[in-house]
């Protein structure tokens, strides 16, 4: 077994708490939970302290995911179908405002036709009153028309208002899509400079992982000695034996293992 610069499971977390935040910056510290799933295997299951191990660390895991609330995950292609899907609202806003400004121009020309007929229908009536004897019925008839075309005059005005209400309120409306496009744009960008950024950091944990040369406490290798009285510095035969020195000094080796 290894006895040298051999670390537990404090050692561990802070070693790698420190790695991460070194590498992303996430300004809070992580649980961290040890399972050796081999504590449930046959031939240790009589081993109390790899149980009670083994209970104490799947019950840290298992509160820590009772503490936390479901995350939702939004891939880049889910943002990019919710942009693509707020491009073709604006496309079919924009398509009804114009269809709102050709109306609205069509109404103005209207009224403006309106407006003329009503100065020509007031000359006409000037006229008719000095005929007001001889053209009584035709001066009736005439205001009847005028009477008319206010009428219609205040009717158009109205829809100009209601028009002119809804335009605002497209006009609004694509304001506020063009800014959600521009934010998801920018959450798209930002979530390709993480995601190379993260590929660069686990390409680098990975090297540091490949160029590690040191074995973790209890690690357990065959040895076929020249001399079955001989071991390499810092381990020892798996024979039950005590150790009597390093981190485990007190404990035994493993046994009939030889």
């Amino acid at each position: 077994m290894c006895l040298e610069l051999c670390r537990d499971e404090a050692a561990f977390s802070k070693s790698m708490m420190g790695a991460i935040e070194e590498k992303f910056h996430i300004g809070k510290n992580l649980t961290f939970a040890f399972i050796d799933s081999w504590a449930k295997h046959p031939m240790n299951v009589g081993d109390q302290q790899q149980q009670d191990a083994f209970a104490r660390e799947t019950n840290i895991l298992w509160n820590f995911a009772l503490s936390k609330e479901e995350f939702v995950f939004k891939s880049i292609q889910d943002v990019l179908d919710e942009n693509q899907k707020l491009k073709a609202e604006v496309e079919y806003l924009n398509e009804n405002i114009d269809y709102i400004l050709e109306e609205m121009i069509s109404i103005k020309e209207n009224l403006a036709n309106q407006q003329v007929v009503l100065t020509e229908a007031g000359k006409d009536i000037t006229s008719l009153r000095i005929e007001s004897s001889k053209h009584g019925e035709e001066i009736d008839s005439i205001e009847e028309t005028l009477i008319s075309y206010h009428s219609q005059f205040e009717i158009d005005e109205s829809r100009i208002s209601t028009n002119e209400v809804e335009l605002s309120s497209h006009r609004s409306t694509l304001d506020d899509i063009l800014r959600n496009v521009n934010d998801h744009q920018l959450g798209i960008d930002s979530l390709s400079q993480t995601s190379a950024s993260h590929q660069t950091s686990i390409e680098e944990l990975v090297s540091t992982t490949r160029n590690l040369d040191r074995l973790p406490l209890g690690t357990i290798m065959s040895y076929h000695p020249k001399n079955a009285e001989t071991f390499p510095m810092g381990w020892l035969p798996c024979d039950g034996s005590s150790i009597d020195k390093g981190p485990l000094i007190g404990e035994t080796t493993p046994g009939n293992l030889l």
